[in-house]
């Protein structure tokens, strides 16, 4: 399979990140809320506590900057994740959607 004949599922997700790449415009460090940060950071760093010690205690021996990247993306996958498997009754792929729209906000 070259790089042009995707499986369906792959093209959706190159899209995917294809759009989010377009979509992102780094703020200029003089524009960050930092208190807001702080709060996301801190929220992330409990969810990664809760949910997973092993990598929580993992995640401790990296640098300050890489250990509060590696938190956010964690809970940010696991927020997707809880998403999808705490979704009872409803359409995980609107919630998914939801998710993202209130996400790239």
């Amino acid at each position: 399979m070259d790089a042009h004949s995707s499986l369906p599922w792959e093209s959706n997700l190159l899209r995917q990140a294809h759009e989010a790449l377009e979509y992102l415009a780094i703020p200029s460090i003089a524009t960050l809320d930092t208190n807001l940060l702080e709060r996301a950071y801190l929220a992330s760093e409990t969810v990664t506590r809760r949910h997973s010690r092993t990598f929580h205690l993992a995640s401790g021996l990296l640098p300050s900057a890489k250990r509060q990247a590696a938190r956010a993306l964690y809970a940010f996958c696991r927020m997707s994740d809880d998403i999808v498997d705490e979704n009872l009754g409803g359409d995980p792929v609107l919630a998914l959607q939801t998710w993202r729209r209130n996400s790239l906000a």
